[in-house]
Protein backbone atom coordinates (compact mmCIF):
# COMPACT_ATOMS: atom_id res chain seq x y z
CA UNK A 1 0.00 0.00 0.00
CA UNK A 2 2.69 2.54 0.99
CA UNK A 3 4.74 1.85 -2.13
CA UNK A 4 2.28 2.35 -4.69
CA UNK A 5 0.72 5.29 -2.35
CA UNK A 6 -2.34 3.78 -2.22
CA UNK A 7 -3.42 6.05 1.14
CA UNK A 8 -4.47 8.84 -0.78
CA UNK A 9 -5.97 7.08 -3.81
CA UNK A 10 -9.71 8.13 -3.75
CA UNK A 11 -8.05 11.77 -2.95
CA UNK A 12 -5.90 11.20 -6.07
CA UNK A 13 -8.80 10.49 -8.41
CA UNK A 14 -10.59 13.33 -7.22
CA UNK A 15 -8.07 15.52 -7.41
CA UNK A 16 -7.11 14.37 -11.38
CA UNK A 17 -10.73 14.03 -12.41
CA UNK A 18 -11.16 17.38 -10.88
CA UNK A 19 -8.27 19.07 -12.88
CA UNK A 20 -8.75 17.19 -16.18
CA UNK A 21 -13.14 18.36 -15.57
CA UNK A 22 -13.76 14.77 -16.27
CA UNK A 23 -17.95 13.68 -15.93
CA UNK A 24 -19.05 13.15 -12.72
CA UNK A 25 -17.64 9.60 -11.65
CA UNK A 26 -21.15 7.59 -11.88
CA UNK A 27 -21.68 9.06 -15.48
CA UNK A 28 -22.60 6.20 -17.79
CA UNK A 29 -20.15 6.03 -20.42
CA UNK A 30 -22.41 5.34 -23.15
CA UNK A 31 -23.66 8.90 -22.55
CA UNK A 32 -20.19 10.30 -23.06
CA UNK A 33 -19.68 12.70 -25.83
CA UNK A 34 -15.65 11.71 -27.33
CA UNK A 35 -13.65 15.20 -25.63
CA UNK A 36 -15.29 13.56 -22.15
CA UNK A 37 -14.44 9.87 -23.13
CA UNK A 38 -10.95 11.11 -24.23
CA UNK A 39 -11.15 13.06 -20.82
CA UNK A 40 -11.90 9.61 -18.35
CA UNK A 41 -9.01 7.68 -20.52
CA UNK A 42 -6.49 10.42 -20.05
CA UNK A 43 -7.20 10.40 -16.15
CA UNK A 44 -7.00 6.87 -15.88
CA UNK A 45 -3.63 6.40 -17.83
CA UNK A 46 -2.10 9.39 -15.78
CA UNK A 47 -3.65 7.20 -11.86
CA UNK A 48 -1.88 4.41 -13.22
CA UNK A 49 1.66 5.82 -13.53
CA UNK A 50 2.93 3.69 -16.18
CA UNK A 51 6.90 3.37 -16.03
CA UNK A 52 6.14 4.91 -19.78
CA UNK A 53 3.73 7.10 -20.93
CA UNK A 54 2.77 7.02 -24.44
CA UNK A 55 0.68 9.90 -25.53
CA UNK A 56 -0.72 10.83 -28.99
CA UNK A 57 -2.37 14.36 -29.33
CA UNK A 58 -3.24 14.94 -25.24
CA UNK A 59 -4.02 17.84 -25.31
CA UNK A 60 -7.02 17.97 -27.87
CA UNK A 61 -10.43 18.45 -25.95
CA UNK A 62 -8.62 20.45 -23.44
CA UNK A 63 -8.96 24.21 -22.47
CA UNK A 64 -5.96 26.40 -21.78
CA UNK A 65 -5.90 25.84 -17.97
CA UNK A 66 -6.78 22.22 -18.12
CA UNK A 67 -3.70 21.92 -20.57
CA UNK A 68 -1.73 23.71 -18.18
CA UNK A 69 -2.49 21.72 -15.27
CA UNK A 70 -1.41 18.43 -17.93
CA UNK A 71 1.62 20.26 -18.49
CA UNK A 72 2.90 20.95 -14.84
CA UNK A 73 1.70 16.58 -14.38
CA UNK A 74 3.73 15.90 -16.92
CA UNK A 75 6.88 17.82 -15.79
CA UNK A 76 6.70 16.05 -12.47
CA UNK A 77 6.04 12.48 -13.69
CA UNK A 78 8.04 9.85 -12.32
CA UNK A 79 8.51 8.08 -15.21
CA UNK A 80 9.10 8.43 -19.03
CA UNK A 81 6.85 10.50 -21.01
CA UNK A 82 6.71 10.09 -25.22
CA UNK A 83 4.05 12.69 -26.37
CA UNK A 84 3.26 12.86 -30.32
CA UNK A 85 1.56 16.22 -31.73
CA UNK A 86 1.34 17.43 -34.81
Amino acid sequence: MDRLNLWDLEQQVEMAMDALQCPPADSEVTNLSGGERRRVALCRLLLQQPDLLLLDEPTNHLDAETTAWLEKHLRDYPGSVLIITH
